[in-house]
């Protein structure tokens, strides 16, 4: 009997060796919060015995190092900003029109800046020709959709189905690949300040912000990136925004109840929340302070890579001028030895566990930037936010919170300590915390985790060979198509054509009846 137990296991372990797949993923952007969002989602894949290897800026340490999951680090071929950014960035004017440019412009200087360095990486050089010139394993590729495209080459020299992931809202052009709806009637772009519901000129300022990135795309980072491509996987590559209309799939971090519902094609899977793991211990310090905090705590934080310190001092004193009026104390990330001014409610600290904090019962309000990762921390903690977006999409992202009435929106260049009191009150009241539970539940309430939907999603990738039936006539039909021009088109010849018919043959008629009645009076 003992003999027949071993050989089942033997049994069960060898097929799990076969159900294991190999997985190359595929991040060139260097923000932390965009691979923060996804490395929970690589490791559970290496856990459960997929092959995964990753290449990012951003590698395991040694004490988080795991069996099946293998780096190939860019960790320094370039400056990173996290934590590094200051506010003195934002302190020229930003209308609508600089508002837009100002996004795209620094899509393409990021994308510009990671693509001149990380092809000048031995590792990365080194793969790269070994899958081109010896071959591969690889049964599918994830690849982050962002600002560049440029590894869609490598992808289409490998010949294997791929899903690409977002870490925010989707970019007109990653909508564009699967044929993913972006009426700009009441889906806005996620570079500008516009919410679900648009007056008339924000609908107009909102079309003109579509057809401004979609532009810029093909036109702007396409051709630079096809170059870099046909330089770094041979020449000869399809043009890459055809490539990338073989997507059999985007796991994007959103979820329709806090980014708003829309029309979703079978290729768009909602995972928003993918990074939320259980909240851990906090540190024993931090915790006897939120614990003693008996009133409650306002945490304050503006993300990874902007820095608390560089606030110009007149925001600084509006902020402490505001705190020191509370009864509640306040924890802000803040990355100076010294506060000036600090009041004794105030305490700072560089570095913050945020995940963790949102969760403890005390915190009451959270002042952030409305990165979509710390909002969806809070959303999922039922924490009220008092927002103050700064670039990307975090306005659409507060937008939605104050639509759906769990925060507010505090404007940056006119932030005082009458906005910053006035707005901390606001959000305080009762409403805004039972508004942030009841989403709280529906953000929450899901078939399937964010997970759980990620990793099946996947498999079903690799099961059915890319999954091309998911995909709509959409993605490959041209734009004029798609709007129905051609039809409109045609119904708009055909009217015309009928009127002049119409008119002909009234005209003639009209004639006809003038010349019998002429002819008639000629006879009298």
């Amino acid at each position: 009997m003992a003999s027949c137990n071993v050989t089942l296991l033997l049994l069960l372990a060898g097929i799990g060796l076969t159900v294991g797949h190999n997985i190359l993923v595929i991040f060139p952007h260097h923000g932390q919060s965009h691979f923060m969002n996804v490395q929970p989602f690589l490791k559970e894949l290496a856990r459960r015995g997929d092959n995964v290897t990753v290449i990012s800026f951003y590698p395991l340490k040694p004490h988080e190092r795991m069996k099946n999951y293998h780096d190939i680090s860019l960790a320094g071929c370039l400056q990173m900003h996290n934590n590094n950014v200051s506010f003195s960035m934002f302190e020229g004017p930003i209308t609508y029109l600089s508002r837009t440019l100002h996004n795209v412009l620094a899509l393409y200087m990021m994308s510009d800046e990671v693509t001149s360095s990380i092809f000048q990486v031995p590792a990365l050089k080194e793969f790269t020709h070994r899958v081109l010139n010896d071959g591969h394993n690889f049964d599918l590729v994830i690849v982050e959709t962002f600002q560049t495209d440029v590894f869609l080459g490598l992808i289409h020299r490998m010949n294997v189905p791929f899903i690409s992931v977002t870490t925010c809202n989707l970019f007109p052009w990653s909508s564009e690949r699967i044929g993913q709806p972006q009426n700009p009637s009441y889906v806005p772009t996620n570079i500008d300040i516009f919410n679900s519901k648009m007056t008339l000129i924000e609908r107009i300022k909102n079309t003109m912000s579509l057809l401004f990135t979609q532009f810029a795309y093909h036109y702007i980072f396409v051709p630079k990136d096809q170059k870099i491509a046909n330089d770094n996987f041979g020449p000869g590559l399809p043009p890459l925004s055809a490539i990338a209309k073989n997507t059999s799939l985007i796991l994007a971090n959103i979820h329709f109840s806090l980014n708003l519902p829309r029309p979703v094609v079978p290729q768009l899977i909602e995972v928003g929340g993918l990074h939320i793991q259980p909240a851990k211990p906090l540190p024993k310090d931090l915790e006897q302070f939120l614990n003693s905090s008996t009133n409650g705590v306002i945490y304050f934080c503006m993300g990874s890579l902007l820095r608390g310190e560089t606030f110009p001092i007149e925001k600084r004193q509006a902020f402490l001028a505001a705190f020191s009026k509370l009864p509640l104390n306040v924890l802000w990330k803040y990355e100076g030895d010294t506060l000036p001014g600090q009041p004794s409610n105030v305490k700072i600290l560089p570095w913050t566990p945020q995940r963790d904090i949102l969760s403890h019962p005390n915190i009451k309000l959270f002042i952030n930037h409305g990165g979509l990762l710390g909002t969806t921390e809070a959303v999922y903690e039922g924490v009220p936010m008092l927002g103050i977006p700064m670039f990307g999409d975090q306005h659409l992202n507060m937008n939605a919170i104050q639509s759906l009435g769990a925060g507010l929106v505090l404007d940056y260049k006119t932030l005082n300590q009458h906005s910053i009191l006035n707005g901390i009150r606001t959000v305080l009241k009762p409403e805004y915390k039972i508004n942030a539970k009841r989403l709280q539940a529906q953000y929450r309430d899901r078939p399937m985790s964010a997970m759980e939907t990620a990793i099946y999603w996947t498999d079903y990738v690799i099961r059915h060979k890319g999954a091309p039936h998911l995909r709509t006539a959409a993605v490959h039909m041209p734009w004029y198509q798609l709007l129905c021009l051609d039809i409109l088109l045609i119904i708009t010849v055909g009217i015309i054509t009928f009127l002049f018919i119409i008119k002909i043959a009234l005209s003639l008629l009209l004639r006809q009846i003038f010349q019998s009645k002429t002819d008639k009076n000629k006879t009298d």
